[in-house]
């Protein structure tokens, strides 16, 4: 096998993407500078030049990636917070991460980027709608599509499935999810706890999905976008907010045919 070979991923298109939500300017232990997402975005990019991709980014920072890649592997969705606020369910979560009773569920919340950033829930609940569009759109003719968090590589506990090699090893059959054991907390990313294991039909949540890295077939991608869109808007509409990575840990738990689950230590 030559070396060109191997670096290629087998038939996938990787998403990623980065947005200045203005991290750097709020305080706290939230806070982090933009540079932090976008240095690491650019070793995404570097590490996977052989691999499609499609990047969300604002267009300002959009000659970043072409210092990295070519125009005929790599898509650019220009993706700004008015994209964001143009949402579905936009309002609704701005009305629920602004609440008290949402803020005083847990003291972390009161500094979080999720309570300070009108665009960090939005950004991250779009992760798996940006996957099924780019499913739908398949503009590199690939069998499978796996997001990437931009940063992931600057994530000390998780950089480890940024790698190549975790990523060509992947076994994906349906939709591929990574989970860790979580037993701590009241809440779940701002979920009540309680609430979430009876969406998940347990007694207890003892383990959620990262949201870092996902993705599945096209076929699969769109089952399980289905799937979380109808979740997201019960969820929102009884006053329960987490992540992405709340919603799609019930539908692993309620789904566990199509959400293939593997944890992590």
């Amino acid at each position: 096998m030559t070396p060109d070979v191997w670096r290629r991923l087998p038939s996938t298109t990787l998403l990623t993407g980065v947005l200045d939500l203005g991290r750097a300017e709020i305080c706290g232990w939230g806070r982090r500078p933009f540079e932090f997402y976008t240095a690491n975005l650019q070793r995404l990019l570097y590490r996977y030049h052989k691999t499609p991709m499609v990047v969300h980014i604002a267009p300002q920072d959009e000659p970043l990636v072409w210092r990295c890649r070519k125009p005929e592997n790599t898509l650019l969705i220009g993706t700004k917070l008015p994209d964001l606020r143009a949402m579905a369910y936009y309002q609704r979560v701005q009305t629920i991460r602004t609440s008290a009773r949402w803020v005083q569920a847990a003291a972390w919340l009161r500094d979080s980027p999720q309570r300070l950033l009108e665009g960090y829930l939005p950004m991250v609940l779009a992760k798996p709608y940006w996957l099924r569009d780019a499913a739908a759109r398949n503009p590199f003719d690939t069998e499978r599509f796996v997001w990437m968090d931009g940063g992931l590589p600057g994530n000390p506990a998780y950089a480890r499935l940024s790698r190549r090699r975790f990523v060509r090893r992947l076994d994906i059959e349906h939709f591929r999810v990574f989970c860790v054991p979580y037993t701590a907390n009241q809440e779940i990313h701002g979920f009540d706890r309680q609430a979430c294991a009876r969406y998940c039909a347990t007694d207890f949540v003892s383990w959620i999905v990262r949201g870092g890295l996902f993705g599945g077939t096209p076929a699969a991608i769109q089952r399980v976008a289905d799937l979380y869109d109808a979740l997201l808007d019960d969820t929102l509409t009884h006053g329960h907010l987490g992540t992405e990575e709340t919603l799609l840990t019930i539908l692993a738990h309620r789904h566990p045919d199509l959400l293939q689950r593997r944890m992590l230590s």
